[in-house]
C-alpha cells in the first residue's frame, strides 16, 4: 500500500499547519511556499495588509500550488517549469 502525502489536518497547530521540514518518501517540498503550507501572498492570513481578502488564495491561507500539504509529488517542479515554457 503507497502511503500519500499527509493530510491538511494532521499537523495543524492551533489553527495553523505547521511547516513542513521533511516530505513524504516520493514527494518533494511544494515550491511556492517551500513546505510552509501557506499563501505567499497573504502568508496565510487570508487577509491583505490593506484589510481586503486576498485574491489568490481566497481568504483560504493555504498554498495555492499544494492545497495546503507543503509537498508534491517528486518531478512536479521540473514539471511545472517545462510546462511555462
Amino acid at each position: 500500500m503507497t502511503k500519500g502525502p499527509p493530510s491538511r489536518d494532521s499537523n495543524r497547530v492551533g489553527t495553523e499547519l505547521a511547516p513542513l521540514a521533511v516530505p513524504a518518501a516520493g514527494y518533494e517540498l511544494c515550491y511556492e511556499c517551500d513546505g510552509k503550507r501557506i499563501c505567499i501572498y497573504c502568508r496565510g492570513r487570508g487577509q491583505l495588509a490593506n484589510g481586503n481578502r486576498c485574491s489568490t488564495c481566497h481568504g483560504d491561507g493555504r498554498c495555492i500550488v499544494c492545497n495546503g500539504a507543503g509537498e508534491l509529488p517528486e518531478g512536479s517542479e521540473k514539471t511545472a517549469d517545462e510546462a511555462s515554457r
